[in-house]
């Protein structure tokens, strides 16, 4: 009984070592829109996301993004305030994305199948992404198309016309040790 709690203590040790966790550096990441309108395009930067991702045995398991909605910057405070309003950031202050299915590939990609969720709403997602795997840290980068209408807002309008209801995602995540 002693040899099977020591072999089973072992092993547990051996699964937890195996697992390991690195957090989004909210210096060197970033999150930005681009959105258009007929009459003019635009976009929004937020240069302070926040998230989190698992690995086993080196092979990334579970992600977890998170960015304020107050975070973003188009440089129109008057658009910021609408965007904040429209999207609910009263009750839903931040729009997140989360996956439990990553798979990386031989040429640089990694595709994450998972949901994005805004104003309380989620949207399921497949993400491809490029990716730099290194001991210290873990890159991801790419663009993602995200259609806002799938969270069951109300696009903005201006001379009676609504936005685009796709927008364009330029994800830059930095994940260190």
């Amino acid at each position: 009984m002693k040899i099977f709690l020591g072999l089973l203590a072992f092993l547990s040790g051996l699964a937890l070592h195996a697992q390991q966790r690195m957090v989004l550096d909210s210096d060197r990441s970033s999150v930005e829109y681009f959105a258009k309108h007929p009459a003019h395009k635009w976009s929004g930067t937020n240069k302070a996301p926040q998230g989190i991702i698992e690995f086993v045995d080196s092979t990334p398991k579970r992600i977890a993004v998170k960015a304020n909605l107050s975070g973003f910057d188009s440089k129109n405070a008057n658009r910021d305030s609408n965007s904040l309003r429209v999207l609910k950031a009263l009750d839903y202050p931040e729009v997140r994305f989360y996956s439990e299915r990553i798979s990386l590939n031989n040429m640089g990609k990694a595709e994450l199948l998972g949901y994005f969720e805004l104003a309380g709403v989620q949207s399921p997602a497949s993400v491809e992404l490029d990716y730099i795997n290194e001991d210290e840290f873990f890159k991801l980068e790419g663009t993602h198309k995200v259609d806002l209408s799938a969270f069951e807002v109300d696009l903005p309008r201006f001379l009676f016309k609504a936005i685009d209801s796709e927008i364009e995602l330029k994800l830059s995540l930095f994940f260190v040790k």
